[in-house]
């Protein structure tokens, strides 16, 4: 990052790559001098703040809440001003205001055209959703009243010293607790010895930060929060969920499942994998815990991979127990995933709910199927954890279709390995999304990432080229040949079969999945081939002749 000093008080114009690319005495100059300099670059506007630390303050949303017509002070506060600090971009805006936070919110709310809502109107809280300009990501900005006789009673009331510091809008730093310098030293403290009595929650938000920013718990705050760790019986299901799905998504996830073992909390949180907590004190490698540490790391190298970055880290669990998994290895699977390479971030990113994509549920599926855990009753643990945490029900059914359908990628692989080994065909692939459903990509990327995670060094070349034909065949069926193998067409409806001379009853049922199943295979291809199949179907169920069906072949 630039010395911001030499920039102070004045606007400047960043490229993509966040280099300066215009300075401006205005926000109008700034953004002049930026295209005239950089004409086919999507810039961003910012002011630097003429008082130390000389802050970068992003125009947008700040100068449009500073235009709202408001009379009280507010200040910016928590955790945007840390990611300021720390050159970072926040994605969700928090104020503070000696006014009423609901009025404000409507007021910005009303100023960009979003959606405002009360977040908890005791405390005087609202938030306006709104759309960050030139994309449809929804941004929240959350409006609190002032707890407190003043902002810096207001910050020692906070969790941490990193996230007890407030701006100004004209950019004046607030630190009572030396937020600052702690955010220097990597460090995570408590602002007072109440940190976790006053809110449990903090005693994972302590674990998450810490993940996240790679900060060192200070001594003392880590000291009070092991002994605390029984206070998290107290904390609402819902509030776990929260810091955990941060935790998970975060590509450093497996070190925070190390955390949480250290902490003690996991078996407050994660008790499935809780057994584990003490034997990584010992030799002992193969239990939930390692497993589950080895396979999340794994699925973010795999994410990486997708994403066309190097890997920057070894998994720890793969490496505790047989080494690294080769480069050849890697290599391999980059090849087989490099066609359907954009559909599949395409897939992984898609929400399944409005808090989790499909990614993260890959890794929650990883917490119950490590590389040495037992798959029958691997679905049952997380149905029963995910619903005690009061995740979504469509979550919930994503991540255990997943996991019970993991079974079935093994005997796919298993048919087709061997000396007489044939392709998987369509009619297979059909069978195997009839059960897995949209859950069918992610399994085979789990199955990958599980035999990686499992194999380390001692990665078996025959039988990962297996995994990998299996894995490539089923995702280029999905995202190639969906409409013909995976959903074909109905070419005859139920009420067609019964004018035809099949009665009520389930054999109408299965009758129209054979017919599906000969459509997935290629043996029938249009309505009249579809009639002549259900014909000789029919003859085969009941003996009867079919009289007439011309009006189904014709029409």
């Amino acid at each position: 990052m630039p010395d911001l000093a030499y920039y102070k008080g004045r606007w400047i114009a960043q490229g993509e790559d966040g280099s300066i690319a215009a300075v401006g005495e205005s926000l109008n100059e700034a953004r002049q001098f930026g295209v005239q300099a950089r004409p086919r670059s999507r810039l961003t506007l910012a002011w630097v703040s003429p008082y130390p630390p000389h802050v970068m303050l992003p125009e947008w949303p700040l100068t449009t809440v500073q235009g709202v017509p408001f009379k009280a002070t507010t200040w910016l506060a928590g955790g945007p001003v840390r990611d300021l600090l720390l050159g970072r971009v926040p994605h969700d805006w928090d104020f503070v205001t000696e006014g009423s936070g609901l009025q404000l919110a409507r007021a910005v709310a009303n100023t960009l055209g979003g959606a405002y809502y009360a977040l908890d109107a005791e405390r005087g809280t609202g938030r306006a959703i709104v759309d960050r300009p030139g994309s449809t990501e929804p941004i929240m900005l959350d409006f609190a009243e002032l707890r407190g006789p003043s902002i810096e009673a207001d910050l020692w009331e906070r969790d941490f010293t990193v996230n007890a510091m407030a701006l100004t809008l004209d950019g004046q730093l607030i630190d009572p607790t030396g937020g600052r310098f702690d955010l220097e030293a990597e460090l995570l403290r408590m602002t007072k010895c109440s940190t976790f009595e006053d809110d449990p929650v903090r005693l994972l938000r302590a674990v998450r930060l810490a993940t996240q920013f790679t900060f060192t718990i200070e001594a003392e705050t880590a000291t009070r929060l092991r002994s605390q760790t029984g206070m998290i019986r107290h904390i609402a299901p819902e509030r776990i969920r929260q810091e955990l799905v941060k935790l998970l998504a975060h590509p450093r996830a497996h070190i925070g499942l190390e955390q949480l073992a250290w902490s003690g909390l996991l078996s407050g949180v994660l008790p499935e994998l809780a057994d584990a907590s003490a034997a990584q004190e010992t030799a002992a490698k193969d239990n939930a815990l390692a497993g589950a540490v080895a396979l999340v790391s794994t699925l973010h190298e795999l994410d990486q991979l997708l994403h066309g970055g190097p890997r920057t880290h070894t998994p720890r669990g793969s490496a505790n127990r047989h080494g690294t998994p080769p480069a050849w290895g890697w290599q391999m699977l980059s090849q087989a995933l490099a066609q359907q390479q954009r559909e599949l971030l395409v897939y992984l990113n898609t929400r399944v709910s409005a808090e989790v994509t499909r990614s993260d549920l890959l890794k929650w599926s990883a917490l119950f199927c490590g590389p040495t855990a037992a798959e029958e009753a691997s679905w049952q643990r997380a149905a029963a954890r995910l619903e005690g945490l009061r995740f979504s029900g469509s979550s919930i059914g994503f991540t255990t279709v997943t996991l019970r359908a993991l079974p079935q990628f093994a005997e796919l692989v298993a048919r087709g390995s061997g000396p007489a080994r044939a392709p998987i065909s369509d009619l297979e692939i059909y069978r195997y999304y009839r059960s897995a459903g949209e859950s069918g990509v992610a399994v085979a990327l789990l199955a990958l990432a599980r035999l990686l995670a499992a194999s380390g060094s001692k990665l078996n070349r025959e039988e990962w080229m297996q995994y990998l034909m299996t894995a490539a065949a089923l995702l280029e069926a999905y995202f190639d040949r969906r409409d013909t193998v995976i959903s074909p067409a109905r070419l005859l409806t139920g009420h067609d079969l019964i004018q035809m001379g099949l009665p009520q009853g389930p054999e109408l049922g299965q009758a129209l999945e054979r017919l599906r199943e000969a459509q997935a295979a290629g043996e029938v291809k249009n309505r009249p081939e579809a009639v002549a199949f259900v014909e000789q179907d029919i003859r085969s169920l009941t003996g009867s002749e079919i009289t007439d069906v011309t009006s189904y072949e014709t029409s």
